[in-house]
């Protein structure tokens, strides 16, 4: 996820993020595209810091990762379904999807990492579906998830959570 933001500075970010003290919101917007991202909507009404150093929050298209869904350590795979709402190639108006981020962050990301896990779970956000918060995922092959995670991190994510039986 870290790779996603490295094109952002992280200090000023910070900064900005804990000089935000007034109970308000900002929203960002979905941009369904090869690329996705999460546009700040609303920009002359949200704070001058946030616009500058935050104007858009890129969003993974796809996120592979191991989990133990029942008694074994499992790969699976997700992604951002970039057709929703496009009828013959045309996005219709009521299926855009929006963000909404609350402040003051109580409390604000004190560090680089905090903040990276702050900008990871917005960037992931538009992955989730329905009321309860679903992350909709396929089942992938050993084989592929090796391909796809590398052999490093693969064995990783079997240390971590124990070996498959």
């Amino acid at each position: 996820m870290a790779t996603l933001f490295t094109k952002l500075d992280h200090a000023a970010l910070r900064a900005c993020l804990g000089s935000i003290r007034e109970t308000r919101f900002v929203r960002y917007r979905l941009h369904p595209e090869a690329e996705p991202w999460l546009e700040l909507l609303d920009t002359e009404d949200a704070p001058a810091c946030l616009a500058a150093t935050l104007p858009r929050i890129p969003v993974p298209r796809e996120m592979i990762f191991m989990a133990r869904p029942d008694q074994r350590m499992e790969c699976f795979a997700t992604r951002l379904d970039l057709e929703a709402g496009l009828v013959f190639g045309v996005r219709m108006p009521w299926k855009k999807w929006n963000l909404r981020v609350d402040f003051p962050l109580v409390p604000p990301p004190a560090d680089h990492a905090a903040l990276d896990r702050w900008l990871g779970a917005a960037a992931l956000t538009p992955l989730f579906s329905g009321d309860r918060g679903e992350l909709p995922s396929r089942r992938l092959s050993d084989a592929l998830c090796r391909q796809c995670l590398g052999e490093e991190a693969f064995n990783q994510g079997l240390r971590d959570e124990g070996e498959w039986p």
